[in-house]
């Protein structure tokens, strides 16, 4: 699967560095800071100093974030994007639906230009919203405003590219319900 935002962040980089090899490199030590030097000032304000630090000593000691962030490859704009939404639900359930609608149609605008698996993130704040009811409001509209314009660079990616994210997702969800129905059976 190859996701529009880390093509399109690609092709950039590629013309920065004039088609050199280390553009992808670059490109992935610059989102691994971004996601980084974000988490630290988003936790700082959610919580406290001390939890910020903590995060980012987290981060940058972590074996599986370190090896996960060294890959340059697409997954490692769900990071940033995974970060954006809890912290978005936080602020929610702190009762700031504002902010935290704003970080959650961040999050989810960005993650589903990054790979398949935000559903999983989408589920995790569908089922939260169900379970808090109370965090809906008015401010929700702009996250799913933001979610739907989140597929329109989909769109425009898989007319250019032969329909590939289509033909992926069909692979997807067949070799999936595949495996599940022989799994029964």
């Amino acid at each position: 699967y190859i996701a529009p935002a880390y093509s399109y962040l690609s092709a950039a980089a590629y013309a920065i560095f004039r088609m050199d090899p280390i553009a992808t490199s670059f490109l992935g030590a610059l989102i691994s800071t971004a996601t980084i030097l974000l988490g630290y000032f988003l936790v700082r304000r959610v919580f406290t100093e001390d939890i910020a630090k903590f995060y980012t000593l987290f981060w940058v000691s972590s074996p599986l974030i370190f090896s996960f962030e060294n890959i340059p490859a697409n997954a490692n704009l769900l990071l940033p994007a995974s970060l954006l939404i809890t912290i978005g639900l936080i602020r929610c359930l702190q009762n700031l639906p504002k902010t935290g609608w704003i970080l959650i149609g961040c999050g989810l605008f960005l993650g589903i230009n990054a790979h398949f698996t935000v559903v999983l993130l989408m589920l995790i704040v569908v089922i939260t919203v169900l379970t808090h009811r109370h965090i809906f409001s008015k401010a929700a509209i702009f996250a799913i405003i933001l979610t739907l314009l989140g597929i329109l660079p989909l769109v425009a990616f898989d007319l250019t590219h032969n329909f590939q994210l289509w033909h992926n997702f069909g692979e997807f969800v067949h070799t999936t319900s595949a495996y599940s129905l022989h799994d029964v059976t």
